[in-house]
């Protein structure tokens, strides 16, 4: 959300101004100042949890827990202590990760999920994102009006189909208005790495295709976070 309204800003600085009379000369965005930005605002919501768990008696345990019987969890610390603690009840709430492809692995660099996609130093020329989920569209937005080329495959014909039709069909004519290339029906078979970027194939209502990108964003969904 904190890249959404800087990207946002500098958009309508870069298109809407003008019509204002505010005329901006050399707008340039410094993208290591936008990322510290956003650090600064991620640590202080994590800071005002840990505000919260002190002031309202909670303890914090940092480590990997393991559920064991007897109403026992064993937590394992980055050291490799282990400390065992027992409660009369125990919640799992581990939460989610970025699903994976095997046809399109993460690396870090390249080819990345929702979270890779928030740490990119530079924008990329032309940006691939698979899936036109509430993720892909945000990071699309993101980095669409920040001056990439952005393309987004979505595998279903139907655009946003969890949300309501009407709804649907009026997102899509702002998402088409910013300029982002969603194509519907495109079902991606593989994806590969390589000096100059990643290669991209994919199937839709035409047979088999390619798209060349220099990042890929992969944003299929998410899986629980269980091991």
């Amino acid at each position: 959300k904190a890249l959404l309204e800087s990207s946002e800003l500098y958009h309508r600085a870069a298109s809407e101004f003008g019509r204002h009379g505010i005329n901006v000369t050399n707008l340039d965005m410094d993208i290591a100042a936008m990322q510290s930005r956003k650090a600064g605002i991620v640590k202080q919501l994590t800071n005002g949890i840990a505000a919260l768990f002190k002031a309202n008696g909670v303890t914090a345990l940092q480590g990997h827990g393991r559920l064991l019987s007897d109403h026992r969890v064993e937590v394992t610390a980055a050291d490799g202590k282990k400390e065992t603690i027992r409660a009369k009840h125990v919640i799992l709430a581990s939460g989610s990760v970025p699903i994976e492809l095997p046809i399109a692995p993460f690396d870090g660099q390249d080819i990345v999920d929702s979270w890779g996609a928030l740490e990119f130093t530079e924008v990329p020329k032309r940006l691939g994102v698979i899936g036109a989920g509430v993720v892909g569209l945000e990071l699309g937005s993101v980095w669409h009006r920040l001056g990439a080329e952005v393309v987004i495959l979505e595998a279903l014909d139907d655009f946003l189909f969890m949300a309501d039709a009407q709804i649907a069909k009026e997102a899509a004519k702002h998402f088409k208005r910013q300029g982002l290339d969603i194509r519907l029906g495109a079902k991606m078979t593989g994806a590969i790495a390589g000096k100059t970027g990643v290669n991209v194939s994919y199937e839709d209502s035409d047979g088999k295709q390619m798209l060349e990108v220099d990042k890929l964003i992969v944003c299929v969904g998410r899986r629980p976070f269980t091991s």
